[in-house]
């Protein structure tokens, strides 16, 4: 089993994911500017993909690096 079908690191990963996407968010706020010509809903829509996008290679990038653990990729034999 992978540590990412953990519930502990399922839930860490989602937070963080979370967190990312509210950030985000918040931007069309903070700074308007930025979305001149853009609609609210044109930008959740955005960081709806971006939300799915990292949540994948987050789970995808702690797999390999499990893995790499596993296969001793980090072990030091000097």
């Amino acid at each position: 089993m992978a540590i990412t079908d953990t519930k502990e690191v399922e839930t860490l990963i989602e937070n963080l994911v979370d967190h990312f996407s509210n950030q985000m968010l918040g931007l069309f706020d903070e700074v308007p500017e930025r979305f001149v010509g853009q609609t609210r809903e044109d930008w959740q829509t955005q960081c709806n993909e971006a939300h799915h996008q990292l949540l994948t290679r987050v789970i995808n990038q702690v797999d390999i690096v499990e893995l790499m653990l596993i296969n001793d990729d980090f072990f030091s034999k000097a």
